[in-house]
C-alpha cells in the first residue's frame, strides 16, 4: 500500500520551530491548520507548489511577530508597502471560501451604504463575529459586488487579533481601531490599557468627524461559539458597546447611519470551544460557504420602547433588538446543521 504524498506545507516548519521551548506548541498546533489547508487544496486539485511562496512568507511573518511583536497603535492603517499585508490575507483565505455556495444580500442596501459614504456620511455596522479573518472574508465576498465598500470598512479590533501570532500579520493589512477588552485588565496594566483605550476612542471620534467612514464592531466582544445544538450561533450583544458607538456617531459632525450585519464564517478558522489567553490555541480550517447580510438601516431613536425613560432599560432593550435583527437573518442562512 503506497503512502500518501507528504504535505509540502508542513515541510516548511523545521524541527527547530517544532521543538522550540516557548513557541513549539504554537507551531505544532499550526501544523493542524497546514494539514487542513493542504487537504482543501488537494481536494480542489490546486497546484500545491504555487502556494509554497505564500506560506513561506506567512511563516516568516508569524515568526517575526513571535520574536519582535508588532505594536499596534490606537488607529492602524492597513499596510500595503513594502509588504502588501492586505493582499497576503486575501491570497491566504481565498481558497477556503466556497464562493458558489456563499450568499450575500442584494445590492440595494450595499449600494445605499456606499452612497451614504460617498456623501461623506458615516456608517456603523453592528455585527456578530466568528473568526479573526472576518475582514479578509468580507473583502473577498464583496470584491466582485462592491469592492469599494470592502476597502472602506474599518474594524474595531480586540487585543486577540493584534497579539496572536497567526492573526497579527493579517491584522496588519486591515484598517483597525485597536482596543483592549476589560476582561484582560489587571492591576499591573490597568493604567496603560485605560490610556490606550482613550486614544482609540479619540481616533474613532476623529475619523467620524472627517466623515465617509464605515466602522464594523463585533457587539458581543468575542467570537461566536456553538450553541447547545452544536451550531455556531451569535453571542448576545453587549449594550455598552452599542451605546458607545451610538454616542460617538451621534456626536460626530457628519450624519451617521447604523446597520445590522449578520455573518456566518465559522468553519474557515473556528475558535476553540473555550476562551483562553494562552499562546498555542489549536488552529484548524476547512473550505466552507460564508453568508453575509446587511439588513435595513436601524431607526436608533425608535428601536426601544417609549414606555420608559430609564437609560439602563433603554440601553438593554436597544441591544436586544439589534441582536434580534442580526439573529433573525442569521436563522435564514443555509447553514448545515
Amino acid at each position: 500500500m503506497s503512502r500518501p504524498p507528504a504535505n509540502p506545507l508542513c515541510a516548511l516548519l523545521d524541527q527547530e520551530k517544532l521543538t522550540h521551548p516557548k513557541y513549539g506548541l504554537f507551531w505544532k498546533n499550526f501544523q493542524h491548520f497546514l494539514t487542513d489547508y493542504y487537504a482543501v487544496l488537494t481536494k480542489d486539485k490546486k497546484n500545491i507548489d504555487s502556494f509554497i511562496p505564500l506560506f513561506t512568507q506567512v511563516i516568516l511573518l508569524i515568526d517575526k511577530q513571535m520574536h519582535s511583536p508588532r505594536d499596534f497603535p490606537a488607529y492602524h492603517k492597513k499596510e500595503r508597502y513594502p509588504i502588501d499585508y492586505y493582499q497576503i490575507g486575501l491570497d491566504m483565505i481565498r481558497p477556503l471560501i466556497d464562493q458558489k455556495k456563499s450568499t450575500v444580500n442584494d445590492l440595494s442596501i450595499i449600494q445605499k451604504i456606499n452612497d451614504q459614504l460617498d456623501r461623506e456620511e458615516n456608517v456603523i455596522l453592528f455585527s456578530n463575529h466568528q473568526t479573526e479573518v472576518e475582514p479578509q472574508i468580507i473583502s473577498l465576498i464583496l470584491e466582485e459586488i462592491e469592492p469599494s465598500l470592502a476597502q472602506r470598512i474599518h474594524y474595531i479590533a480586540g487585543d486577540r487579533v493584534t497579539s496572536d501570532p497567526l492573526a497579527a500579520p493579517f491584522s496588519a493589512g486591515v484598517d483597525l481601531f485597536c482596543i483592549y477588552s476589560k476582561k484582560y485588565i489587571t492591576e499591573e496594566n490597568k493604567a496603560e490599557i485605560i490610556d490606550h483605550n482613550k486614544k482609540t476612542i479619540q481616533a474613532i471620534r476623529k475619523k467620524l468627524n472627517e466623515g465617509g467612514v464605515c466602522i464594523y464592531i463585533a457587539c458581543s466582544g468575542g467570537r461566536d461559539r456553538k450553541n447547545k445544538n452544536g451550531v455556531p450561533y451569535p453571542a448576545p450583544f453587549d449594550p455598552a458597546s452599542i451605546d458607545l458607538m451610538y454616542l460617538l456617531g451621534e456626536k460626530a459632525e457628519n450624519t451617521t447611519h447604523y446597520y445590522p450585519l449578520s455573518l456566518y464564517s465559522n468553519p474557515i478558522l473556528p475558535p476553540p470551544e473555550t476562551t483562553h489567553k494562552e499562546l498555542g490555541e489549536c488552529r484548524t480550517t476547512s473550505k466552507s460557504p460564508v453568508h453575509i447580510y446587511f439588513s435595513e438601516e436601524i431607526d436608533m431613536k425608535n428601536i426601544h420602547s417609549r414606555d420608559t425613560t430609564d437609560k439602563k432599560l433603554i440601553s438593554k432593550e436597544r441591544a436586544q433588538n439589534i441582536y434580534k435583527m442580526v439573529t433573525d437573518q442569521y436563522d435564514r442562512f443555509p447553514i448545515i446543521k
